[in-house]
């Protein structure tokens, strides 16, 4: 758990803020639906904020879908869809034994592991990271996962894989083209793209299983997630759940 430190890009956090919202949050955890579009016309508004509106004109990634498969000595390849819209890709494997032992493999080179790896990244952070060797380029759509792994993690091992997109940035009111003119913006909003999958090693994708389950109608994810939630604490538990995307 000892990997190389990767700095974290500046955030909106309850811990920095004057007022902090986010959402989905306690009170209302409504997904969004699959037929869903970004592309048009935003607004928030809140009782403690300025009304930010904005226009959208990269819709959501495309879904990503990654496939596991074992060759010939105990390893395993990762591959994926290559998505035009990526920056960079990222992905890690976890395992346990019943005996208490534990593998993590992550895809970087440089033992990376954790912190804004498993957030949304600017395309600026993913390039150094490409240029770090901790992410992988956009032209890449497959790695290796070492027979070692497999073989210390035991059968159940789950993995998740990551692409970094786009950045959009709005203000008002839009910064002067004069370098010299004041400029005191009311908002500032920020929009960053990411696609993501979770898969069980030598198993089916469970990006699809999921997908499917919520085409059917099925709420049995989400029930699940809220009992990991009870889970969730501090520790390699919490971080496991973060880094899934369940909230603790």
């Amino acid at each position: 758990m000892s990997g190389a430190s990767i700095p974290q890009e500046w955030q909106i956090r309850a811990s920095n803020s004057k007022t902090y919202g986010d959402w989905p949050n306690s009170q209302t955890r409504k997904t969004v639906p699959a037929n869903a579009s970004l592309l048009g016309d935003h607004r928030i508004s809140g009782n403690y904020s300025p009304d930010i509106a904005f226009n959208l004109k990269q819709d959501f990634m495309p879904a990503i879908t990654g496939t596991a498969r074992a060759i010939a000595g105990g390893a395993t390849i990762l591959s994926w869809n290559s998505l035009p819209q990526a920056t960079g890709y990222y992905a890690w494997t976890f395992g346990a034994k019943e005996n208490g032992d534990m593998v993590w493999w992550a895809s970087s080179a440089t033992q990376a592991f954790g912190g804004p790896v498993w957030d949304w990244m600017s395309p600026a952070a993913v390039q150094k990271m490409i240029a770090q060797k901790i992410v992988m380029p956009p032209s890449q759509t497959s790695c290796t996962v070492p027979a070692a792994v497999t073989q210390a993690g035991g059968e159940m091992l789950m993995g998740s894989l990551y692409a970094y997109g786009p950045e959009a940035n709005f203000t008002y009111p839009p910064r002067p083209a004069d370098p010299k003119a004041v400029w005191k913006p009311e908002w500032i909003a920020r929009v960053r793209y990411r696609a993501n999958t979770m898969w069980m090693l030598n198993g089916p994708d469970m990006g699809s299983m999921m997908g499917q389950a919520g085409d059917n109608g099925d709420d049995a994810p989400t029930q699940q997630q809220q009992k990991k939630k009870k889970k969730c604490g501090g520790g390699l538990g919490g971080m496991l759940g973060s880094a899934m995307g369940v909230g603790c």
